[in-house]
């Protein structure tokens, strides 16, 4: 449970949204202004068009996206890194996924940020 702020109770604001939320994405940066912020949220699709999910991670802090299926071959999983570059900015980093066989990939289709959130406790 989550402590209400004095005057208000908690509060969420979207901060950034991907402009092509049905496309690939490879790397950049995501303007979003966390300041003013205790934590930020970061909803990302598994897979291009797939199931979402999301990460909460502290202002000032990383995060990892991250998932992990069974295949007929073995795991299948994947992250991805969310940097804390500044109170404005988060970097998004290269995918990597690693299949049961033991072999390594940078796809573009996978952990695709959809929107980040900032949240005030």
């Amino acid at each position: 449970m989550f402590p209400a702020s004095s005057g208000g109770g908690s509060k969420i604001v979207k901060l950034w949204e991907n402009p092509s939320p049905a496309s690939t994405y490879s790397t950049g940066t995501m303007d979003a202004n966390t300041s003013g912020y205790d934590l930020y949220m970061v909803i990302f699709a598994t897979y291009t068009n797939g199931p979402v999910s999301s990460v909460i991670g502290r202002v000032g802090e990383g995060v990892r996206m991250c998932y992990s299926a069974a295949s007929n071959s073995g795991a299948d999983t994947a992250d991805r890194d969310v940097t804390y570059t500044s109170s404005s900015v988060l970097t998004v980093g290269q995918a990597e996924r690693s299949t049961g066989t033991g072999s390594k990939t940078n796809p573009n289709t996978i952990l695709i940020p959809l929107v980040v959130y900032g949240i005030k406790l």
